[in-house]
């Protein structure tokens, strides 16, 4: 699945638009997201743009069953919050781990129509 979008997201330095070129793949119940940073003024993105012609891993995604629940629980963990967005049916949030795991971390939540539609089971 492949395609490319414009979404609007929250950051710390408050609301912005992110253009990106999307590739997921899944390899049994692992996905593979690879993106392209098209318009990135957050630079959450560019920032980890590889300088060969080669992939740079940026970041681990984790499906998030109780979005509520889980989202209340953001305040207290030792990561930042880097952008979030809030669709209806797809959230995500994704907080700064580099400092102490070299890479983000991903939380989503979504509709398990959305799920099925992107190949997860």
């Amino acid at each position: 699945m492949h395609y490319e979008g414009t979404v609007e997201v929250a950051t710390n330095r408050g609301p912005s638009k992110s253009t990106n070129k999307l590739a997921l793949a899944w390899v049994g119940d692992l996905q593979y997201e690879f993106i392209q940073p098209v318009v990135d003024p957050t630079g959450i993105f560019a920032d980890a743009l590889a300088t060969e012609r080669r992939a740079e891993f940026h970041h681990l995604a984790f499906r998030v069953a109780d979005w509520e629940a889980f989202r209340a629980k953001v305040a207290n963990y030792p990561y930042p919050v880097m952008m979030e967005r809030d669709s209806g049916d797809l959230k995500f949030v994704y907080l700064d781990a580099r400092a102490t795991l070299g890479h983000c971390l991903e939380y989503v939540w979504m509709t398990d129509a959305m799920w099925t539609r992107t190949g997860g089971r």
